[in-house]
């Protein structure tokens, strides 16, 4: 491919992204802004579209991202305008009022059905031609859209359907988007230009000589950036100056400057119409009308350029900023008050309201917050907190309302004005969802099987939900104020379910700090779930209670953050006191949503406490919250049913419930809870049998987790769990040994003992006993301490008395198994008995008959089993007993059976342990079986292989079957070698 002056000195990396795209999988190109990312896309697109590719392109820039679904407008409006049929009758209604093909009737948006419409449509669309989706500037893309092409990519099928993604990255930073991307996407990082190749830029965009001073002072001021590079070389052309030695070229400084100056040469009418561009994402059409000759003009700079529908749009979003930026705030507010008056829909239109005038007045507030609880009922919780905050900011502190001081100086008032700053970025695209309380702290297992547990039972609803400033009911004189406190809790709240950490702080810090007492306590809940530190949590919750005194409904929730905090502290008696009194406190408030969070935090202790009682609770909460909109309780009540069917076998409902609170919880748009629900999805899916979903829902979880704030412990147990599941051992022992630092630092023992118990896994699968047998046994101590006695909630006693055994602590094996027995038997655990019954007999091979032993493991093989890896490791326990009774053949076809169940699976780790058992089979360091020892002898004394099954009693293909091994053992080729060559290496053999 010939190169282009867009691509000059990337042509080995364009040729890097297509090979990678040919592959099949995706591309993200990185760079720091004005690298080249935009004009690499462009080239690759171009190839691709010639080679008679379907090419569907999204270009995203910050201001625009605010607005929900924009990207999939940019992708498929015109695809589906020439298709339509590729959408399906039924769904196209929610799709076509995404596209803006129909006029919002101002009803909620269907999310699963533009999820299912975006898939339907591109496997329509890649039924007939490869498509390659490209998404440029995608830190800048819509939440909502990011979360349907999340959606979208992981069903895809095959590799007809492509992902070219551009992020922009500064220096040291780490990419954010790899959930738009196939999981074999590679990313391809853009540097800076080599100094030869910006002088060639230059000479074939600009005509300056490479030789010429002003070209070398550019080059070595660009610093390679291209974008940097012709922008100075095209200001020093335009304005004629001569550049002396020295005279110094600030780019960075300068940078905005010859940009503006470039701006300020159009004519007036020209800058109008791209205040108009700049200060909307998709203008109306006819706010453009008789700015024709302007956008001309501006066309013809090379300011905009022209896009799809011929929509004028700037060629760097740097220009956008500029021009908005350099006019003047009266001409800003008449551009946005046009704007107010043109839209329909109501969220631009109350952005737009808000940002027309400086005034605070509770309708402008009012308005701005309606605005918000629409965008959470849209599933866009980034987009509801950007809105909550602006609605804090124009609530007036004053009774008279009016256009405040604070309003005027700072863009905020009242409580708001304190964060008005640190939550100006708060990026509505940078959606997310639900925070770890409502999580009940289910941890994923390895595939011996661990399910979701519930911290002492319980650990996780949130108390930071819903706590609403009038609790207190201030006084008249301090209403306002708790106004706009609880709009910003609101903004802060939203900002933490779109798993945007840092501006949930930030807001929380300024409302903790306020003074309306019930908005404190809102805020220093949620800065609770913010921290990892337990001590510092502790501190806060000190404070919260005091915040709460004389409002049942403060005092039940900061109780029942104070339960979890207990919990995971390891203080039973203390989580079970907090817990009664929120019962109390949420029976005397009669608010339905608080006794839902309540019982559903008491479930999972109940589960392997009381089990029928456990059952009548979730019906109880179940019917509390019936006919709602997803909640923290609800999704709590739900995360509690699934335990209870995993806990009692019921597999398949498990897996159906954990799909639809999956589904619910990303069609609502809450990426902090998907954290969590993901988490529980990988369990439920070890436990079927399924590792390739359970390590894509593990990977994805711990991502999630990391991005949205959640500990590090929590993600790093995750990711040891997909690892576990469908990754590498040593990998898992890495991550589990880093959460085991983590938990200990931040006092958690709940996740400090999963932990361990995920490095014992580890451990386990390589061939480390005692090291297995120590984390182990202090991973299940540490459950233990939080209250975790049900077997079948985190699978560790089998392995841990294995471990016990082959270290020759039988006493302690046998405790632990009599103990995990009696509880399986009074909880009516069934699905755990195999598992103790493989650990015991295991035991009694080693202290006594392994003949007898592997016989009687054999008889306790069931057909089927709830958790059908649960066989699989039994057999692998059993063709250890052949083995050492160097009955090989029984061994081979033991574990051979194992490695069928794992590779079935998608078990990566557990069909490499295997599959190393069997390679040790045919080692020469393995002793020779009593038929192979005669096998030996009788080929030395030059019997025939009919003559060596006859005296056998085998079948002559048994004899070739062994001397194949035999010869691959050896490494010979022949009998004649076997014969002759090895005798004595085969009686060393033997004899060890």
């Amino acid at each position: 491919m010939k190169d282009a002056p867009a691509i000059l000195g990337r042509q080995q990396t364009l040729e890097k992204c297509m090979a990678a795209l040919a592959a099949g999988g995706g591309v993200l190109v990185t760079g720091p802004a004005g690298i080249g990312k935009s004009a690499l896309l462009d080239a690759i697109g171009s190839a691709c579209a010639a080679a008679g590719q379907l090419v569907l392109r999204s270009a995203s820039s910050a201001a625009e991202s605010w607005l929900p679904y924009l990207g999939l407008y940019d992708l498929f409006s015109d695809a589906v305008a020439a298709r339509p049929e590729v959408v399906p009758y039924h769904l196209r209604p929610a799709f076509d009022g995404v596209l803006l093909r129909s006029v919002p009737d101002g009803a909620a948006t269907d999310q699963l059905a533009i999820r299912v419409a975006v898939v339907e449509a591109l496997r329509a669309l890649s039924a007939e031609r490869p498509v390659l989706l490209i998404l440029d500037d995608v830190n800048c893309l819509d939440s909502a859209t990011a979360e349907v092409l999340a959606f979208a990519v992981r069903r895809r099928q095959g590799s007809r359907v492509r992902v070219l993604a551009a992020e922009r990255l500064s220096e040291g930073q780490e990419p954010t988007w790899w959930g738009l991307l196939p999981e074999d996407a590679v990313e391809i990082a853009l540097g800076n230009l080599p100094g030869p190749v910006v002088s060639e830029l230059l000479r074939t965009r600009l005509g300056l000589r490479p030789t010429d001073k002003l070209s070398q002072r550019i080059r070595d001021a660009s610093g390679g950036n291209p974008f940097y590079a012709l922008e100075l070389g095209r200001s020093a052309l335009r304005s004629g100056t001569v550049v002396h030695a020295g005279d110094p070229l600030l780019v960075p400084e300068r940078l905005r400057g010859l940009l503006a100056d470039r701006l300020h040469a159009l004519p007036k009418a020209a800058r109008e119409a791209l205040l108009v561009i700049a200060t909307a994402a998709r203008p109306p059409r006819e706010l453009l009308a008789g700015h024709e000759w302007g956008l001309s003009q501006a066309l013809a700079s090379g300011i905009i350029v022209s896009g799809r529908d011929l929509e004028p749009r700037f060629a760097h979003p740097l220009m956008r900023e500029i021009v908005y930026a350099d006019a003047d705030v009266e001409a800003r507010r008449a551009c946005h008050a046009k704007l107010a008056r043109a839209h329909d829909d109501p969220l631009e239109r109350a952005r737009h309201h808000a940002l027309a005038t400086a005034e605070a007045t509770e309708e402008l507030a009012a308005e701005l917050e309606e605005a918000a609880r629409i965008a959470v009922h849209r599933g866009a919780p980034g987009t509801a907190a950007e809105l909550f905050r602006m609605a804090a900011e124009r609530t007036p502190t004053e009774g008279g309302g009016g256009d405040s001081g604070a309003a005027r100086a700072s863009g905020a008032s009242g409580a708001a004005a304190g964060v008005a700053d640190g939550m100006s970025e708060v990026k509505p695209d940078e959606a997310g969802g639900g925070s770890r309380a409502g999580g009940v702290g289910d941890v994923v297992s390895a595939p011996a099987g661990s399910d979701v547990s519930a911290g002492s039972g319980a650990s996780g609803v949130s108390s930071a939900s819903g706590v609403s400033s009038a609790s207190a009911s201030p006084d008249a004189s301090s209403v306002p104020a708790a106004r706009a406190a609880g709009r910003l809790l609101e903004a802060a709240r939203a900002a933490f379910d779109a798993g945007l950490p840092r501006q949930a702080r930030e807001a929380a810090e300024s409302v903790a700090s306020g003074p309306d007492p019930a908005s404190r306590v809102g805020a220093r809940l949620l800065l609770v779930e913010l921290d990892d530190d337990i001590a510092a949590q502790a501190v806060l919750l000190e404070a919260a209670e005091a915040d709460a005194a004389g409002s049942p409904e403060l005092r039940a929730r900061v109780s029942l953050q104070r339960a979890d905090h207990a919990y995971r502290s390891g203080n039973i008696d203390a989580a079970l006191e907090a817990l009664r009194r929120a019962e109390e406190y949420a029976l005397a408030t009669g608010d339905r949503n608080l006794r839902a969070e309540s019982i559903a935090m008491r479930v999972p202790a109940e589960i392997q406490a009381d089990p029928e009682r456990a059952i009548e609770s979730l019906e109880q909460a179940e019917a509390l919250g019936a006919g709602r909109d997803l909640t923290l309780p609800s999704i709590a009540v739900r995360k509690a049913l699934i335990i209870w069917f995993l806990r009692r076998g019921d597999v398949a409902d498990a897996l159906a419930t954990a799909a639809r609170l999956r589904a619910d919880v990303e069609r609502a748009g809450r990426l902090r809870d998907l954290g969590d629900v993901l988490h529980l999805v990988a369990s439920v899916n070890e436990r079927a049998g399924l590792c390739r979903q359970a390590h894509e829902a593990a990977s994805l979880g711990s991502r999630l987790r990391a991005e949205t704030g959640s500990s590090s412990v929590q993600a790093l147990i995750l990711a040891a769990a997909g690892e576990l599941n469908g990754g590498t051992a040593e990998a898992a022992a890495d991550v589990a040994q880093r959460a085991i630092e983590a938990g200990t630092v931040s006092g958690d023992s709940e996740y400090t003992g999963y932990a361990h118990a995920f490095l014992g896994r580890a451990e386990l699968l390589l061939d480390r006993t005692s090291q297995a047998a120590h984390h182990l046994a202090r991973g299940r101590t540490l459950m233990r301490n939080v209250g975790m006695v049900d077997p079948a909630t985190f699978l560790v006693d089998a392995d841990l008395a294995e471990s016990l055994a082959r270290c020759g602590s039988f006493t302690a094996a046998d405790r632990i198994l009599d103990e995990a027995q009696e509880m399986a038997r009074r909880l009516e655990r069934d699905v755990v008995r195999l598992g103790l019954t493989r650990a015991r007999l295991l035991r009694h091979g080693l202290a006594g008959d392994a003949r007898e032993a592997a016989d009687r493991l054999r008889d306790a093989l069931p057909a089927e089993h709830p958790y059908p890896l649960e066989i699989a490791l039994a057999v692998v326990t059993l063709g250890e007993r052949p083995r050492r009774a160097r009955r090989r053949a029984a061994a081979r076809a033991a574990w051979e059976s194992a490695a069928t169940a794992y590779a079935a699976a998608g078990c990566g780790p557990w069909l490499r342990f295997v599959q190393g058992r069997l390679e040790r089979l045919d080692s020469p360091a393995e002793p020779l079986s009593a038929t192979e020892r005669q096998i030996v002898e009788l080929v030395r004394s030059g019997a025939t292989n009919r003559q060596i099954a006859a005296a056998l009693q085998v079948s002559v293909k048994a004899v070739e079957g062994n001397l194949t091994r035999l010869f691959r053992r050896f490494g010979v080729s022949s009998r004649a070698e076997l014969a002759g060559a090895e005798p004595a290496r085969a009686e060393r053999t033997e004899r060890v």
